[in-house]
């Protein structure tokens, strides 16, 4: 018994310190986008680079998120920043999620 509880204590510490095992580091952040829904999106950098960036949970109405969702993601990902454009058919929507993934660079240290 006294074996399990070192190996329980550094599986809690590892599970709390925000990794993803191969997948790097996963940053939690939550905002709020259109019309003031919330919004928690997961921020995932490997090696210091952006490697994927998922809205999570959300409360706004699917169809207007759909694709500021799919495609600000693909900017930044391919771009390695936050500092994309956007879309301009989506301004508020594309704004709190760059806001947020901006927020997540800066608790990286990135």
């Amino acid at each position: 018994m006294r074996n399990i509880i070192p190996f329980i204590g550094a599986l809690l510490l590892v599970a709390g310190a925000g990794f993803a095992g191969d997948n790097g580091e996963v940053i939690t952040v939550e905002g709020e986008g259109y019309e003031g829904a919330d919004m928690t999106v997961e921020v995932t950098f490997d090696d210091g680079e952006l490697v994927d960036v998922e809205v999570v949970e959300h409360e706004a109405n699917e169809l207007l998120v759909e694709r500021p969702f799919e495609e600000v993601p693909e900017q930044m990902i391919e771009e390695q920043t936050y500092d994309v454009e956007g879309l301009s058919t989506h301004p508020t929507t594309s704004e709190a999620l760059i806001e947020l993934v901006q927020e997540a660079f800066e608790e990286a240290g990135l």
